[in-house]
Formats: C-alpha cells, sequence, structure tokens
C-alpha cells in the first residue's frame, strides 16, 4: 500500500485539516501541541511555493487564505472569552498548518507526514457580522525573517562561509539568549548544506539595507544554490540539484492505465532562464575593475550557443567576496550551473502531496500513438532526446525532471506543478 496506489485510483477518498499553535502570554514562545480547527474552515483556498519558476533565483513562497465560521466567536480577539486565543498571547504570529492527503481502504493515511505547508498569521483577523465569518490569512514563513535587520544579525563577520552565515542567522538570539527564529523553525528543521568560498562581512555595508530573507537569498545566488521552505515547516540551504537519483514519483498522462495527469498546460524550452554569459560587481566602486565576467562573447557560428540563441547576459552584484579569486570562482560556478538550456513543463494533476522543490520525478505521456509510424525526417537525428525535438506532439515514457513549483488547489484537490529537464 503506497500513496501511489492511492493516487491511482479512479475513485479515492481524501483529507484535509487545519491546525494553530498560538503563543504563551506568559513566555511569548509557541504552545508545544497544536490545536485543531478544521471543523470551522469553510473555504480551503490555495497555496504555492516555487524556485526558479519566473527566473533564476526567485525564491517564492505564497501564503493561504482561509474562510473560517465564527458563530461562536472562536476567532474574536483574545480578550474575549470565547476565543480560541483566550488566555493567550495574541493572534499575531500563530502558526496555522494545513494538511492533505489520502485515505486507504483499511484507514490508514498517506503521506504519514501529510502537512503541505506551515504558515504564520501576520495580520489581522477580519470578521464579518452579516456572514458571522473570519478570514485567516496566513504569509509563508518566510516572512518572519523580513522582520529583522541583517545587520542586527549576531556574529556577521569577516571570513564566514555562506553556510556559517546562515547559521548564524538560525542560532540569532534578542541578545538574552532567547532564539529569534527558532521558536517558529526549530533547530533540528534547518537544513544547512557546507559551502568553502568565504565571504567578509566586518567592513561591508552592501547588507545594511538588507533583511534576514534578503541576506539568505543573495549568498544562495552567489553559491548557486536555493533557499527551500518544505512542507514541514523547515527551511533548506543547499545546491540545485535534484534530492535522489532515483524518482520520488513518476507521473502517468494520456494512453497509460490510471493516469495522474490531468493536463498538460506547456511544455516549452526556457529560454528565460538561459544565460550564457555573467557579469558580477564584486567591489563597491562603479570602475571597470569592479567587475568579473564569465562565459564568452558571441561570435558567428552555428556551433556557438551565443550565437544559436543569442547573447544572454545576467547581471548581479556581490560585494561580500573576501578576495577577487574567491569572486571569480562564484561567477563561474553560476555559469557551469545555468549555461545549459534546459526544458521545462507545466502539468496539473490529481492531488499529490508528498512531493518537495527539487524532487526528481519522471513523467510519462502520449499525445498520440506513434506505433507503426516511421520516424524518418521527424526529427532532429543528432539529437540527444527525440522528446526535446518533436513539438507539440508527446510520447514520453519515465522522462526525468526536477520539481520548479508546487501549487495546490485545496478546493479541487489538484496539483499543478513546474518541471525543468535533468
Amino acid at each position: 500500500m503506497t500513496i501511489a496506489t492511492e493516487i491511482e485510483k479512479p475513485v479515492a477518498s481524501v483529507f484535509r485539516r487545519a491546525w494553530i499553535k498560538r503563543r504563551s502570554a506568559t513566555t511569548a514562545l509557541l504552545e508545544s501541541g497544536w490545536t485543531e480547527i478544521t471543523t470551522y474552515v469553510k473555504s480551503w483556498g490555495s497555496l504555492k511555493k516555487a524556485v526558479d519558476d519566473i527566473r533564476l533565483n526567485r525564491f517564492t513562497y505564497d501564503g493561504i487564505e482561509l474562510i473560517v465560521r465564527n458563530d461562536e466567536g472562536k476567532f474574536n480577539i483574545e480578550t474575549d472569552i470565547n476565543s480560541l486565543w483566550y488566555g493567550y498571547l495574541t493572534r499575531y504570529k500563530t502558526l496555522l498548518k494545513i494538511e492533505a492527503g489520502y485515505i486507504a481502504d483499511d484507514g490508514t493515511e498517506l503521506p504519514t507526514d501529510a502537512s503541505l505547508g506551515v504558515f504564520i498569521v501576520t495580520d489581522e483577523i477580519p470578521i464579518s457580522s452579516a456572514t458571522n465569518e473570519a478570514t485567516i490569512q496566513a504569509k509563508s514563513l518566510a516572512s518572519i525573517f523580513d522582520e529583522v535587520r541583517a545587520v542586527n544579525i549576531n556574529g556577521l563577520g569577516a571570513t564566514l562561509t555562506a553556510s556559517d552565515l546562515i547559521a548564524r542567522i538560525r542560532d540569532h538570539t534578542d541578545g538574552s539568549s532567547n532564539y529569534i527564529f527558532r521558536d517558529f523553525i526549530t533547530s533540528t528543521s534547518w537544513v544547512i548544506q557546507t559551502t568553502t568560498s568565504n565571504y567578509n562581512f566586518a567592513t561591508s555595508s552592501a547588507y545594511q539595507d538588507k533583511s534576514a530573507w534578503d541576506l539568505m537569498a543573495q549568498l544562495a545566488e552567489s553559491e548557486g544554490f536555493i533557499v527551500v521552505l518544505n512542507r514541514s515547516g523547515g527551511i533548506e540551504f543547499r545546491d540545485r540539484d535534484e534530492r535522489t537519483t532515483t524518482s520520488a514519483f513518476d507521473f502517468y498522462g494520456q494512453t497509460y492505465a490510471n493516469p495522474s495527469i490531468i493536463s498538460l498546460n506547456e511544455y516549452k524550452q526556457a529560454m528565460d532562464k538561459y544565460y550564457n554569459y555573467f557579469v558580477m560587481k564584486y567591489q563597491d566602486a562603479d570602475t571597470n575593475t569592479s567587475y568579473l565576467t564569465a562565459g564568452t562573447l558571441a561570435s558567428v557560428s552555428p556551433s556557438v550557443l551565443q550565437w544559436k540563441y543569442g547573447q544572454r547576459t545576467y547581471n548581479f552584484e556581490n560585494t561580500w567576496a573576501v578576495n577577487t579569486a574567491t569572486a571569480q570562482t562564484l561567477v563561474n560556478n553560476l555559469y557551469n550551473e545555468f549555461s545549459e538550456l534546459k526544458n521545462e513543463l507545466n502539468i496539473t494533476c490529481k492531488l499529490i502531496p508528498q512531493l518537495e522543490i527539487s524532487d526528481k520525478v519522471t513523467v510519462s505521456y502520449r499525445s498520440y500513438s506513434a506505433e507503426g509510424f516511421t520516424q524518418w525526417d521527424g526529427f532532429d537525428w543528432d539529437g540527444a532526446n527525440w522528446a526535446d525535438e518533436k513539438g507539440e506532439n508527446f510520447d514520453w515514457n519515465l522522462l526525468p525532471f526536477k520539481v520548479l513549483s508546487i501549487e495546490t488547489d485545496l478546493e479541487n484537490f489538484t496539483t499543478t506543478f513546474q518541471l525543468r529537464g535533468i
């Protein structure tokens, strides 16, 4: 019995749940357990998280909006005795967890960890007396890092690697040994991949106007890494490689038995994320010597990618590298990571709750039957992969991709994925 088996069923039993975790009026810290509010939810909406789905180094983590019943006053202000927050600190910074999944015939719930995401309530909860409804507007957990200026993070100094700096953010305190972030994202929920290039924050002023989240995002850009908020409420700072060598899920579409794909929305060469020339400003002074480059300029030749696809330049700034050699290594790493043109696919599927950003998956899909037809002159025989050449007709069998974005519609129990070829 697997979740793949439940997803493939023509008729399946599903569940969705919502939970809150409040802050103590005594300690100002989160309570240890979760309180379920599922029975109050009238409208679930949707949620999305994405890395590089629009452009390189764009990390998108949307919040969620729930419409809940308030005829009992459960979502009133914390001074109301009927409120779920009565006796607690405030509704502000309450954690909200959303779960969804499948129920097997024997009652087993799948996946084992049914979390789709953990969010934080940072806006007022408006209440309508006409409908006895309240609206919970919860943001991504990334918003807790927006409230803290990077310059106030403890321990930022010279010769620290990106992984060291991320650890400093994780362990940031108020100066009295009270953790700022670890109450919301526990220390064991941080995954920080080790890096080696050193940065110097002792003399740099380039981060004075940045938030802690801005700092993490720019460090990820410099290293060719990503910052991922996973579905269990953890944070990961790691490279863009797929999580495992084997597929986390195999998608099947039309002409396959028990398909999980409802619609194939778009298949394209991702020109918007292809760059063949990188320019990095690594010194504060605005002079010619303040810039480093990686890649080559275009020359007229059918074998030169810069001529074949155009000169596509990625400009960015990072003045934190300790020396020129380190800065050149950073820009070279970005070129090596992003100078290859990849294909991308957008599909809408049945609810698939268990996948994470950068999971390796495969797609099997046919838009017609190729059996019995010659393929002569139907594609470039020198091409490495027929699927890359044949236009709008698809004949894929376990074609490998990795996940760039996940958007879950909790009203219709569907998931839309943006996938990138590997």
